[in-house]
């Protein structure tokens, strides 16, 4: 009896095993998509498509076709860039002469003696008011920017990036990302090549200076 309850709860146990690794081989399929398991990333009509066969000759000769018209697209923004085309001119205000009113002059030209202790006691007083002042407007200027960002992120779908990707359409770039809506963008040079327009945008930025823009579509990003 003893022998035969063994083999029974022997036997529920390599059932139970058997069920886990139907799950985990399961689990694994979905959590590994297609584009990862696959070995090759071709590009098919115009769409990339991952398989794991080979892509095709006339496959691999397109995306040479399309790098080389992209690569010679980015060279023309470039030569244009290094002449200074599409400089960004920051306004300048136009300078007016302050009133000066004569009869203040004359009162403040008095001599008015003042002690040592009233001058650090001013000078005191014009430093925390400014201090003050500073750091409310920097919490005025933050919640107006994280309304902004909130607002944004809710018209672009929840999304929001920092940065942009490659693929992505120029007005996406130019409306979902933090990039191109707070960054110091310097030069915007605009052109069209073959008939194909083409941009590049150049930004104050350390991780995403520029920004390649071919027939509507970002097409490189470059430090």
């Amino acid at each position: 009896m003893f022998f035969a309850d063994f083999q029974i709860s022997n036997n529920l146990n390599r059932i139970r095993n058997l069920i886990f690794v139907k799950w985990l081989l399961l689990i694994t399929a979905i959590v590994f998509s297609d584009e990862t398991l696959a070995s090759s990333k071709c590009e098919i009509d115009g769409k990339i498509v991952y398989q794991n066969a080979p892509c095709s000759a006339e496959a691999v000769d397109q995306q040479n076709v399309n790098k080389e018209h992209n690569e010679a697209m980015h060279k023309r923004l470039d030569q244009l860039q290094a002449k200074g085309v599409g400089w960004v001119e920051q306004p300048t205000a136009e300078y007016v002469a302050p009133v000066v009113d004569e009869s203040a002059r004359s009162r403040e030209n008095r001599f008015v003696p003042i002690s040592r202790a009233e001058i650090r006691a001013k000078m005191q007083q014009q430093s925390e008011e400014d201090a003050r002042r500073s750091a409310r407007q920097n919490q005025e200027n933050m919640e107006k920017l994280t309304r902004f960002f909130d607002e944004t992120k809710h018209r672009c779908g929840g999304k929001l990036l920092d940065y942009p990707e490659v693929g992505m359409t120029d007005k996406e770039f130019r409306h979902c990302t933090k990039l191109a809506l707070s960054g110091t963008v310097i030069q915007e040079v605009v052109d069209t090549y073959e008939s194909i327009p083409i941009r590049l945008y150049v930004y104050r930025s350390s991780r995403a200076q520029r920004v390649y823009s071919i027939n509507g579509v970002i097409t490189a990003i470059k430090p």
